[in-house]
């Protein structure tokens, strides 16, 4: 299933697998895009206590020092993560 992004957190982003209804991204689907954008070279978290049970939160936490260059990268990684 496709990974809709449904809102940003302060620094993480929620992952849908369906905007209208909110469905929450399955495990493995979230888990799969976290490896996509290791395998790119981008480490992106995710924070399973937002809501027990569910990791469809995923964390963005670049260094305070971050080239605008690099903040590009760590967007197109993360957006060809979620379009795999």
């Amino acid at each position: 299933a496709p990974a809709h992004v449904l809102d940003g957190h302060g620094d993480g982003v929620e992952l849908v697998a369906d905007r209208d209804s909110k469905t929450p991204l399955d495990d493995d689907a979230c888990g799969a895009i976290v490896r996509r954008c290791a395998e790119a070279g981008v480490v992106v978290g995710r924070n399973a206590s937002t809501v027990p049970g569910l990791g469809n939160v995923l964390i963005l936490a670049p260094p305070f020092v971050i080239e605008e260059h690099e903040c590009a990268r760590v967007a197109a990684t993360l957006r060809a993560a979620l379009d795999a």
